[in-house]
């Protein structure tokens, strides 16, 4: 598991992320809109996408929180975070770090990524 930390974190870095500092006890979000998941075939692309490399290296710099994929409630907010949960395991993030969760107080054209620490 520390080697994969390291992996994602070397591939941040190259790919022109950042790290930010993130305390356990606060939860951080990062959104963005579907038209940005409008086919989607590259992990390059999902990697590229700032709320993907601010959210996955502030999951890094914090090794017990989950990474919550809030979705706009309907199959179609569900399929989308399934697919983007599978492309961040596929990049290396364990799958029992990814909690996915309906939101019907959300906008239905934004993901939500949120990093929270367990209860």
């Amino acid at each position: 598991m520390v080697i994969r930390r390291r992996f994602l974190l070397v591939l941040i870095l190259l790919l022109g992320g950042t790290m930010l500092s993130v305390s356990a006890h606060v939860r951080q979000r990062f959104s963005f809109p579907r038209s940005q998941w409008v086919g989607v075939r590259r992990a390059r692309r999902v990697i590229g996408w700032p709320a993907v490399r601010k959210a996955v290296a502030a999951w890094i710099e914090a090794p017990g929180d989950q990474l919550i994929l809030a979705y706009p409630v309907g199959p179609g907010g569900r399929l989308w975070a399934a697919q983007l949960a599978d492309w961040l395991v596929a990049l290396g993030v364990p799958r029992n770090h990814l909690l996915l969760r309906p939101r019907a107080t959300f906008h239905r054209n934004r993901l939500w990524l949120e990093l929270e620490a367990p209860p």
